[in-house]
């Protein structure tokens, strides 16, 4: 695909100027892309404008325990976690990432700074005052190409929010983190438990009629507004609090 035929497919779905997204990006899913990864990025900040705000997944990889203490040095090319577009975006000119040891978000656009900044005061990776809390705050958008809700970090933000009792690790972990410039900040944070603790693709029985569905070269794509699936989500969490939980998990 062309830059203008993806930032035109995506206009059409539904994707505006001024528009704040999170995307979640299977690149081998859409298939050519002129440009690579560069080119993809490009093509999305173009479709949101300067007005809008486009954020990736800045992932760091890697186990981690409660009473560790996490090194980071950020702006590493996080490609091996969470692919190729995040690590095409974290090295763009205008690109913010979020000072967190786990769960940082990159952004570029018109609220890149106001959207990652003191993610490292938070209590949880996806929790209240993160940048998934503010994209939601923001009447964001959640933009899914090629993958489905189980890669869909705000669902995270819903399970931290609802309190379910099988996400986060007991304890906390300290860090330090620096970024490209050499600034360094350090906390504690707590942990995500690993090894498949959710099956948050569950969550599409109950807000199925709330997203934009749309196809993108090859890649089957969608989008939905934060609000409406964090909202959701928390609804059913607080309702029954394994409804998102992987089957057989302790």
């Amino acid at each position: 695909m062309t830059l203008n035929e993806i930032t035109s497919t995506l206009r059409g779905a539904g994707i505006s100027e001024g528009d704040h997204v999170l995307v979640h990006t299977s690149l081998k899913a859409v298939g050519f892309v002129e440009g690579g990864p560069s080119g993809f990025v490009e093509a999305l900040l173009t479709a949101v404008g300067t007005e809008g705000t486009m954020l990736f997944p800045g992932m760091s990889p890697g186990e981690r325990k409660p009473n560790e203490h996490i090194v980071s040095t950020f702006f590493d090319p996080p490609a091996p976690w969470v692919g190729k577009v995040p690590a095409a975006a974290v090295h763009h000119p205008n690109a913010f990432r979020s000072m967190h040891p786990t769960h940082s978000v990159i952004a570029i656009g018109r609220l890149a700074e106001d959207l990652t900044r003191d993610h490292h005061l938070c209590e949880s990776p996806c929790g209240k005052g993160s940048p998934f809390h503010k994209l939601y705050e923001e009447g964001g958008k959640l933009l899914m190409v090629g993958c489905n809700f189980d890669s869909c970090t705000s669902l995270h933000f819903a399970e931290e929010w609802a309190g379910v009792p099988y996400h986060l690790q007991e304890g906390q972990a300290t860090f330090a983190c620096e970024d490209k410039d050499g600034t360094a900040v350090s906390g504690t944070t707590k942990i995500h438990r690993w090894h498949g603790t959710s099956d948050l693709n569950r969550i599409a029985n109950h807000v199925h009629k709330f997203w934009r569905p749309f196809v993108l070269g090859e890649a089957h794509c969608f989008w939905i507004a934060s609000e409406i699936l964090v909202d959701t989500a928390v609804e059913v969490l607080k309702a029954d609090a394994n409804a998102l939980r992987t089957s057989g998990t302790l």
